[in-house]
C-alpha cells in the first residue's frame, strides 16, 4: 500500500511539474510574442517628390563674348572663357586696385592729396585731341586720392588714370610693371596690362580673369563705392555722371564700361538681382558689342532671363502631410515634416525629396517617425518627420496569429 502511494505521489508530482513547465513556457512565449518588435509600417509619398524646374533659357547677347557667374551658383553662362582679347577701359579697374594696393585708403577716409601740375594738363589736352574719355583738370588743384580714383572709374577718364599711375609709381612704365606683377600674384594668368587706361589694344584679358577682377573690385570698399555711384560731385570740377547707364536697373551696381575700336563696346557688370525675398549677386562681362545702346539692351535682356532662371523652391512645409504610413494590421497615419525648407535654386538644379521605405509601426500623434532627405543639387538636408495620428499596437491576438511576420 505504501509502495502504491509513493507511485501515485510521483505521478502527481510529475503532472504538476509538467503542467507548470508548460504554463511557464506558454507564459514566456506569450510574453516574448507580446514584447517582440512589430513589422515596420510601409511609407508611401502622398505629394510630389520631384521639384526640379525646367532649364533656364538664357538670352545670351548675339555679339561678342559673354560670361556670367552668381555667388553660390558658379558660372551660369560663358564660352571661350580663356580667350585673351582687348578690354578697353575695364582696365581702369585694375589700375584702381593696383594703386590702392600701393597706396591704401582706409574705409571712410579720403587718402593722400594729389596735386595736379602741367603734365596733368598736358594729358588732358592730349585726351581732347585724341577724342578720348576724360575729365577736366585745373593746374594746381588738389584732390584726394579717393576722388581721383572715383573720377577715373565714374567718368572713365584716361587722363586721370595716367595721373594716378604717375602719382603711385612715378611713371606709366613703372605702373605697367607693377600692374603685371599684381595680376600674376592674383592668379590672373591671362591678363596683360600695357597701359593704365586700357586704350592700348595690348591691354588684354580673358572672360574668366575679368570675372575675378570684378570680384576684387566689389571686395574693395573704395572701388565698390565708386563703381556703384550714378553721379559724383568733385570740387572744383563739378558733377560727373557715371558712364554705366545700367546702374539701378535690375539691381545693377557696377562695374565698368569700356570702348575702343579693337575691343568694341564692353561692360564688366555686377547686380544684386532680386529673387524672392532676397537677392543673388551676379558678376558678368560682355565684350565686343557694336555700341553701348545695343550692349545695354542686350545685358538688360540677359539679366532678366537670368532672374527668371532662379526659383524659390519650398519642397516641404512644417505640419503638411507628405506621406502616409500603413501597417500590416491596417493602422495608418499621415507623416509630416517638422520644418519648412526653402532654397533659391538655379535653372534645372535637381530638387528631390527622398522618403524612407518604412518607419516604426507604433507611435503616438506627434511622435518622431524617423527622417527623410531633401536634395538641392549638391546639398543634402536631413529633416525629421512626425506621425499625425496614433499608430497603436495591434494587440496579442494579432501577434499570435502572425508569428511568422514577427519572428
Amino acid at each position: 500500500m505504501a509502495r502504491h502511494s509513493r507511485a501515485v505521489y510521483r505521478r502527481r508530482r510529475l503532472v504538476v511539474f509538467t503542467t507548470a513547465s508548460v504554463v511557464l513556457s506558454l507564459t514566456t512565449g506569450l510574453v516574448a510574442v507580446g514584447l517582440a518588435p512589430l513589422p515596420s509600417a510601409a511609407v508611401t509619398a502622398t505629394t510630389t517628390t520631384d521639384f526640379t524646374s525646367e532649364p533656364a533659357e538664357i538670352a545670351v547677347p548675339p555679339f561678342g563674348a559673354t560670361a556670367v557667374q552668381a555667388d553660390g551658383y558658379g558660372l551660369l553662362t560663358g564660352t571661350n572663357l580663356d580667350a585673351v582679347v582687348p578690354i578697353a577701359s575695364i582696365a581702369k579697374v585694375v589700375t584702381a586696385l593696383v594703386v590702392l594696393e600701393a597706396r591704401p585708403i582706409l574705409n571712410g577716409e579720403a587718402g593722400d592729396d594729389i596735386t595736379f601740375d602741367s603734365q596733368d594738363v598736358q594729358w588732358l589736352n592730349d585726351s581732347v585731341a585724341n577724342a578720348e574719355s576724360r575729365a577736366d583738370v585745373i593746374e594746381g588743384m588738389t584732390l584726394s586720392a579717393r576722388d581721383v580714383i572715383s573720377v577715373m572709374l565714374v567718368k572713365s577718364a584716361n587722363n586721370y588714370s595716367r595721373t594716378l599711375a604717375r602719382w603711385a609709381f612715378g611713371s606709366e612704365e613703372s605702373f605697367v610693371q607693377a600692374a603685371n606683377d599684381w595680376a600674376t600674384r592674383q592668379g590672373l594668368s591671362e591678363t596683360v596690362i600695357a597701359d593704365s587706361s586700357g586704350l592700348s589694344p595690348a591691354t588684354q584679358s580673358s572672360l574668366s580673369d575679368l570675372l575675378r577682377i570684378g570680384e576684387l573690385a566689389l571686395d574693395n570698399p573704395v572701388t565698390a563705392q565708386a563703381v556703384a555711384s550714378a553721379t559724383i560731385s568733385v570740387n572744383p570740377i563739378g558733377d560727373l555722371e557715371n558712364s554705366n547707364d545700367l546702374l539701378g536697373t535690375l539691381g545693377v551696381n557696377g562695374i565698368k564700361t569700356g570702348t575702343t575700336d579693337e575691343a568694341g563696346a564692353c561692360l564688366l557688370y555686377s547686380a544684386n538681382l532680386p529673387v524672392g525675398d532676397g537677392s543673388v549677386r551676379i558678376i558678368g562681362v560682355t565684350l565686343g558689342a557694336p555700341d553701348h545702346d545695343s550692349l545695354d539692351a542686350a545685358v538688360t535682356q540677359l539679366l532678366s532671363s537670368i532672374q527668371l532662371g532662379f526659383h524659390v523652391v519650398t519642397p516641404v512645409r512644417a505640419g503638411e502631410a507628405l506621406a502616409i504610413a500603413e501597417t500590416m494590421w491596417n493602422t495608418t497615419s499621415s507623416l509630416s515634416s517638422t520644418e519648412t525648407l526653402s532654397r533659391v535654386v538655379w535653372s534645372s538644379t535637381p530638387v528631390i525629396v527622398s522618403l524612407p521605405s518604412s518607419i516604426g509601426g507604433v507611435g503616438e500623434t506627434e511622435s518622431p517617425a524617423g527622417s527623410f532627405r531633401v536634395q538641392f543639387g549638391d546639398e543634402s538636408v536631413a529633416v525629421e518627420m512626425v506621425r499625425m495620428s496614433d499608430m497603436t499596437d495591434p494587440g496579442l491576438p494579432w501577434r499570435v496569429a502572425h508569428l511568422s511576420e514577427i519572428f
